[in-house]
Formats: structure tokens, sequence, C-alpha cells
């Protein structure tokens, strides 16, 4: 197996996620048509988990160069300024990742005591602490390649041929 498909921690996270999510789905058809009784937790956890693959998944893809690029405007310009618009690329994406961390920092406080309406539970942990934990390690995936980049375009490391940003990983 190689490394590109190897998965990591957070890839197994959302899997095992989508995996509850679908599984309290099939639950609820299950009960409405067979029982003819719906289930009233299955919605919320079916809703959360999805959430919070979403949430880590915005890690994932991150990690992956997944995120927002066009790159036909980066084959149209010259190799220094497509180096220098993928680094302005990265800091976009993490002055994003971070505001979007620390709101969700926030968030999380501001509902501390509000309960999930079917499962009473904690609604600021089981759906919104996805939010920083998501775009916080969103954030942490783009310092090394924030770095690199900054190496790149200093010319102390050679630019890697076009579209390498979105086939490999930068361990920098």
């Amino acid at each position: 197996m190689n490394g590109k498909n190897k998965k990591g921690v957070l890839e197994w996270f959302m899997i095992i996620m989508f995996i509850i999510s679908v599984v309290a789905v099939i639950i609820q058809v299950v009960s409405r048509r067979f029982l003819n009784n719906s289930v009233t937790w299955s919605n919320e956890v079916c809703r959360y988990s999805f959430l919070w693959v979403v949430f880590v998944g915005t890690a994932v893809l991150i990690k992956e160069n997944g995120h927002i690029c066009i790159d036909v405007v980066l084959t149209l310009v010259p190799e220094k300024f497509r180096n220098l618009l993928l680094l302005i690329n990265y800091i976009l994406i993490a002055i994003l990742a971070a505001t979007l961390t620390v709101l969700g920092v926030r968030l999380v406080i501001k509902t501390q005591g509000s309960l999930s309406s079917s499962m009473r539970l904690p609604i600021n942990y089981i759906l919104y602490l996805g939010l920083p934990i998501g775009f916080g390690l969103g954030f942490l995936q783009l310092m090394p390649k924030i770095y690199h980049q900054v190496r790149v375009v200093a010319g102390k490391e050679p630019s890697p041929p076009f579209g390498h940003h979105h086939d490999e990983e930068v361990t920098g």
C-alpha cells in the first residue's frame, strides 16, 4: 500500500462518523416503515455525525490540497508569479481557518449549557466543537505548506512542477 492510499486518524474518524450517520438513517427508515414508530434520536445522530464529517473533512482537504485554487489562472502566469499566487492562496485560507477556529471556540463557550432537543446532550460538544477542531487542524496543516511556499518564492527551494501542489503533501 503506497502512502497516498494510507488512511490517517482524521480519515478514519470521518469514515466512522459517516458510517454512524448512515446507520442512524437506516434505523430511522426501518423504524418508520416496519415498526410504524419514529425514533427521535436517530435524526440528531445522523445530522451531528455528518456535520463532524464536514468539519474534519476541512482539515483533510487542506492536508491533501483539495481546497479552492483556480488552476486556469495558474497556467497562464509565469512560474514566479504562480508561486506567489499559491503562497497568497495558502495565507488567505490560513486566515479563514484561524478566524473560523476562533469563532468556533466562541460558539462552543457561548452555547455552554444548551442541550440537543432529542438526546439532551451538550450541543456545544456534540456539534459546535467540530468547527474549531476541524478548522484548527486545517490551520495546522497549512503552516508547513506556507513555510515551504515562502522558501520557494524566496528561491531557497526549487519550484515544484506545475500541478505538484495538488498531487502530493508537502512534508516540509
